[in-house]
Formats: structure tokens, sequence, C-alpha cells
């Protein structure tokens, strides 16, 4: 077996908070709870607001279809997404990742009224 480099450890999903934690805090001995408490606030943030944004999705899938909230939620999230990386304080990665939940929350909405109507409604649920 073969030993992972750090950046192949900053990729996997578990250890990626550390990670994150580290870059803005600081390397310590031990990294305390206020720390990672603090490298929390990320996917907490982000979850969060992908359920806000559904709340703002919505009406404009209503208003303009579901084409173009497509294209313009990947359109942001590919900005925040390039913000997020290139973040330098715990603030502005937060903010980032604020904004980028909520436009994730497109794809989890729009994705399901698509499916609906690929689907005859004698063929949905089979």
């Amino acid at each position: 077996m073969t030993e992972k480099t750090p950046r192949q450890l900053r990729s996997s999903g578990t250890l990626s908070g550390t990670s994150i934690a580290i870059s803005f805090f600081g390397a310590s001995p031990d990294l305390s709870a206020n720390i990672s408490s603090k490298a929390s606030y990320f996917q907490t943030a982000a979850s969060l607001m992908i359920g806000v944004g559904n709340l703002i999705w919505v009406p404009l899938v209503t208003k303009y279809g579901k084409r173009h909230v497509y294209i313009l939620s990947f359109l942001l999230m590919t900005v925040f997404s390039v913000w997020c990386g290139a973040a330098k304080s715990f603030a502005n990665e937060l903010a980032a990742r604020i904004v980028l939940g909520t436009a994730c929350g497109a794809p989890e909405i729009v994705a399901p009224l698509t499916l609906t109507n690929i689907f005859y409604l004698h063929r949905q649920g089979r």
C-alpha cells in the first residue's frame, strides 16, 4: 500500500475540515474545540443556505423556466467556488460558502422538477 501525501489527505472528506482549520488558524499541537467549531460553520452555513436558497429559486423557476435557472445557478456556483478557493480569511471563506450554498439550492429543486417532466405520469414511481 502506498502512503498518502498531505495533498491527497486534504482531498479526503473527513480530513478537509481539519486542513481548512489549520490553513486559517495556524497549526498548533492540539486543535482546540474552538477552532474545529469555527471550521464547522463552513458546512453548517452552506447546508442552511441550500434550504433557504430553495425559497429563492422556486419562484424564479416558475417565472423564467428551468433552463435559465440551471444556467444561472451553475454559473454562480462556479464563481463562488473560485471565491472559496481564493479566500484568505475566515470571514471571507464563510461569506463565500454562504452564497455558494444559496446557489446550490437551485439544482436541489430543479432536478426533481425536470425528472417529473421526463417520465409520463403513469410511469413515475416504478
